[in-house]
């Protein structure tokens, strides 16, 4: 009969799967399990050589074991500082990103407030200008003296035939300009078109007219008044109004123009910060349940090499020695002849203890010490 018993495979050491960190620390907690229980029973054997070779071989599997326990609890101790550096980190950039979202949600707010301050602002203009065009006496503008085509009191009516009839400079000669858009419709289609007139449709050359106008208001409003104009048409003055009016609300019209496309902007800006935002939050939460699982098997590792040093400590391969040689001696002392008891001190327990049962209860062992990979080695992970 074979007294050696099956052969110890080694246990090879594979990296974790950090998806399967919990199978492992489990797979590794039952199979120290079972080779405790298989210590057991091989302990409670007599002292036999086959006990003892058996006992040995199932040290060098218990200690094996130990080992790879020790090598995972390192890998999980050493993904545990990395996942403490990356959640550092993770919580660092979240922080900066939650920063730039408030920023930009605030941006939005202002912009949205100047935008619907700007539109209150037209609007209020909008009625002004149509209550200064109500307000007109086309005849007194009609009245105004102009001396010659380089009179500068000419200025305020190219202003009109530039930017309110968008007619080109080229066109204007103030007697025909007089006749046509002051007299001979009393000036309705004059008021019709300052009435409607539409500031967002500005070309660039009654843009242009309009902010020269206001500039040189003072020296138009002098050369009207050198022609000896007494008194000075209110309506003049209603005019260069509307004239300020229109620059001012061209002004918040592109002031309001460009707000609306920044707006746009920080709303797609926004929109990628929380992008970002979820991001990092997905991740910090990833890397907290990563640090929980890890945190988890690592008390789950620290329990069994605790446990596996105290059973280690009666596994000593010394001790199982001196006590299979201490119940030989035992049994020499009480039976003197030698030849006979020599052959039933090696194998006293074969006949009649239950080896094939010692061997089945190591082979569960083994078999869950090594998976189910032929060589034995620990392919879990």
């Amino acid at each position: 009969m074979d007294t050696a018993g099956p052969k110890i495979l080694p246990v090879k050491v594979e990296r974790i799967n950090a998806a399967r960190l919990r199978e492992a620390a489990e797979f590794v907690d039952v199979r120290m399990k079972n080779l405790i229980t298989t210590y057991r029973y091989l302990d409670s054997l007599d002292a036999t050589s086959a006990g003892l070779t058996q006992g040995r071989q199932l040290q060098l599997l218990f200690f094996s074991l130990l080992r790879q326990c020790d090598l995972y609890k390192t890998e999980i101790s050493d993904k545990l500082t990395k996942v403490a550096h990356d959640i550092v980190e993770n919580t660092k950039h979240l922080h900066e990103v939650r920063l730039k979202v408030q920023h930009q949600g605030n941006g939005i707010d202002k912009k949205k407030e100047f935008i619907q301050n700007s539109k209150t602002k037209f609007e209020t203009f909008a009625v002004e200008r149509k209550k200064l065009v109500s307000e007109l006496v086309i005849p007194e503008l009609a009245s105004v003296k102009v001396t010659d085509q380089r009179d500068k009191a000419n200025e305020l009516f190219i202003w009109a035939l530039e930017a309110i009839y968008e007619e080109p400079l080229s066109k204007y000669y103030w007697d025909n300009f007089r006749e046509q858009a002051l007299i001979k419709d009393k000036g309705a289609d004059l008021r019709t078109r300052l009435d409607n007139f539409r500031v967002g449709s500005m070309t660039t050359t009654s843009t242009e007219a309009t902010e020269q106008l206001v500039h040189n208001e003072a020296e138009v409003r002098d050369a009207i008044h050198k022609n000896k104009q007494q008194p000075f048409p209110p309506s003049v003055d209603k005019l260069f109004a509307i004239a300020k009016n229109i620059s001012a609300s061209r002004k918040i019209y592109l002031d309001y123009a460009e707000s609306e496309k920044d707006l746009k902007k920080l709303f797609n800006d926004f929109d990628y910060s929380k992008i970002e935002e979820k991001k990092y939050s997905d991740i910090g939460t990833a890397l907290q349940l990563r640090s929980e699982i890890l945190t988890e098997c690592l008390v789950i590792y620290n329990n069994i090499l605790k446990s596996l040093t105290e059973k280690g400590q009666v596994m000593d391969a010394s001790a199982i020695q001196r006590q299979m040689q201490s119940a030989i001696e035992k049994n020499v002392q009480s039976n003197p002849e030698p030849n006979q008891q020599s052959v039933a001190l090696r194998e006293p327990m074969i006949q009649s203890q239950p080896v094939t049962n010692t061997g089945e209860a190591f082979h569960k062992a083994q078999t869950s010490a090594a998976g189910s990979n032929k060589d034995g080695n620990c392919n879990l992970f």
